[in-house]
């Protein structure tokens, strides 16, 4: 069980870090555009 959970917040980590990265190109690219 320990494992499922340590693998859990691995992953949600790697998402997290994921996601700011789109919403930080996202706001480049409008910056961008305009």
């Amino acid at each position: 069980m320990e494992e499922l959970v340590r693998a859990y917040a691995a992953m949600a980590g790697t998402h997290e870090s994921n996601t700011l990265a789109m919403l930080a190109r996202d706001n480049a690219e409008a910056a961008k555009w305009g």
